[in-house]
């Protein structure tokens, strides 16, 4: 294992499985008290996004084959279909789709849910994901210094949103 892969995948992996483990035990300890009964979690984690259990898990995936890459060869490499699937199957297909639809039947009425929808962080990436914004900041990539420029503007504003998001 090369050290730079390896300290990277620990970072993702450890990151990954302490984000999940660290949500899952915030919505479980909110979820036992009486008190929250019929309410949704936006303390800890959850304050920042909706589902960071479900990112951990995403992380923790992206982890194994970054470790495991580093001594792939050829064809090895499309071994990546794998944390790509639960990437999908988490974010497009069972996970957050089914999780949001049901929040939607349960809370969606309520003023403060719909405000907790629009200040966590999954909308702020949702909506910069489905914007046609180019960020490419490779001087090798982009046609000229103008348009570098632009790109690096645009990166820092979008920084900027997310970590006020964050802060």
């Amino acid at each position: 294992h090369s050290f730079p892969t390896r300290r990277s995948s620990d970072l993702v992996w450890g990151g990954g499985f302490l984000l999940e483990l660290v949500a899952d035990m915030q919505k479980s300890i909110f979820k036992s008290n009486p008190a929250n009964e019929g309410m949704f979690i936006q303390s800890g984690l959850w304050s920042v996004s909706r589902h960071p259990n479900y990112f951990g898990e995403i992380c923790l995936w992206f982890g194994v084959y970054i470790t495991c890459s580093s001594v792939f060869r050829r064809w090895q490499y499309l071994t990546v279909a794998s944390p790509v699937l639960v990437m999908l199957l988490i974010t497009r297909i069972s996970g957050i789709p089914l999780l949001e639809a049901a929040g939607q039947r349960r809370w969606g009425a309520s003023a403060a849910y719909q405000k907790y929808l629009e200040d966590t962080l999954r909308s702020t990436l949702s909506d910069l994901l489905a914007s046609d914004l180019d960020l490419e900041v490779d001087p090798v990539k982009v046609p000229n210094n103008e348009v570098l420029h632009s790109h690096r503007q645009d990166l820092r504003n979008v920084v900027t949103i997310i970590w006020k998001r964050i802060a």
